[in-house]
């Protein structure tokens, strides 16, 4: 009978030992911690001074405050951190010329795959998960509902699933860590801040931009709505808009308003996010699987 070390990966166990022994993913530990946790303080502090005769009917409004800058500030600081820890992953073994000795031992292409992706990925679920006892203050001051944190956490946890294996695929077609990183980076802030400056701006530009026919306008709402799940800033403002506006979190309605016969219904893009982003995520991790064993 087989025991159960003999069943695990041993490249997935040796990169969680080194992982582990690195004293750079504390350092990273503590500074995102640091940054977060004075966030949370600095506007907590402000918002205190500003309404100093503030009473608990006041209290709600800075816990949504205070709610919505530590998801921004999550959001951020995961797309600055996630591609960082797999950029350098098979660069790294084909640097040192370990890649094929890795191709050569009776580990499949994705199984060595998922051994450089799920240390990474486990290391940002670990900071996710440390935020947690901050969002306990969001829910003593009141304003925010469990079903929005829960929203913003299946947000910024399939933001992480995607910019990890991002940064994995990119590393895997790079010839050095340097490259890897900069075409990781830029493709994150076309990808990020570019389409969320469209996305926000687009309303604004269309509407500027002359009369519309009613089919047109909601044509264009309905493709609003569909694309703002493609980013994770659009899909969590959108989210917690609509949530404010109709207490629906898992749907957006489109009413005849928009020129429809009849109320649409589509997906919030909260779901949107998460469904395409685990899509992209399988197959990334797929075309670096299958990159790592033709190259």
């Amino acid at each position: 009978m087989k025991t159960l070390n003999e069943n695990v990966n041993p490249l997935l166990v040796k990169e969680l030992r080194d992982v582990m022994r690195n004293p750079r993913v504390y350092t990273v530990f503590v500074v995102y911690l640091a940054s977060i946790s004075a966030i949370a303080l600095l506007l907590y502090m402000g918002l205190s001074l500003t309404n100093p005769t503030s009473r608990v009917g006041n209290s709600s409004q800075v816990g949504t405050t205070l709610f919505y800058a530590l998801v921004g500030a999550q959001v951020i600081l995961v797309c600055l951190v996630a591609p960082a820890f797999t950029i350098g992953a098979v660069t790294h073994e084909r640097r040192q010329h370990t890649l094929d000795l890795l191709k050569a031992t009776l580990l499949s292409p994705i199984q060595i795959t998922l051994a450089k992706w799920i240390p990474s990925f486990g290391l940002i679920a670990l900071l996710i998960l440390a935020t947690i006892p901050l969002t306990g203050l969001v829910f003593v001051l009141g304003g925010v509902e469990l079903t929005q944190w829960a929203a913003a956490l299946c947000v910024i946890t399939s933001s992480a699933s995607l910019f990890t294996s991002l940064g994995l695929f990119i590393s895997s077609r790079s010839h050095s860590t340097f490259d890897a990183l900069v075409i990781t980076y830029s493709l994150l802030a076309g990808m990020v801040i570019g389409l969320a400056i469209l996305m926000l701006t687009a309303p604004a530009l269309s509407a500027s931009g002359g009369r519309m026919t009613a089919a047109g306008s909601s044509a264009l709402t309905v493709l609003f709505v569909l694309l703002a799940g493609l980013n994770p800033i659009t899909a969590l403002v959108i989210t917690e808009a609509n949530f404010h506006q109709s207490s629906n979190l898992l749907t957006v309605v489109i009413g005849p308003s928009m020129g429809f016969v009849a109320p649409l219904t589509l997906p919030a893009p909260f779901l949107t996010l998460a469904v395409c982003y685990l899509a992209a995520t399988i197959v990334l991790l797929w075309l670096t699987a299958r990159t790592i064993r033709v190259r």
